[in-house]
């Protein structure tokens, strides 16, 4: 009946809540742009733009690129980790230029 379900379920969830901090991880660690590691100088580099771009230049440039890249415009080409390096990129120089802008 039902008391075998519940203890299945509290068996099930225990060992889901156990295994919760390695699942989350194995999906970012397997290319996706969180695990990219992504400092400011190598940001730039990929974005193609010099450190005293203002920041509306810094985001046209980073949206040309991201259509340029994005795998929905290319079919037949892979640039899921192109893609993926140029958001974690902009994520890291985003701010740099939107402080520059105060």
């Amino acid at each position: 009946g039902a008391k075998p379900k519940q203890t299945a379920e509290k068996s099930d969830s225990s060992s889901w809540s156990n295994g919760e901090d390695s699942k989350p991880h194995a999906k970012t660690d397997s290319g996706t742009a969180p695990s990219i590691n992504m400092n400011l100088q190598r940001s730039l580099q990929i974005l193609q733009l010099d450190q005293s771009a203002s920041y509306a230049a810094a985001r046209v440039q980073y949206r040309r690129m991201a259509l340029k890249l994005h795998p929905d415009k290319n079919p037949g080409r892979d640039t899921k980790v192109e893609f993926q390096t140029l958001q974690a990129a902009w994520e890291t120089a985003e701010p740099h230029f939107k402080k520059q802008r105060k």
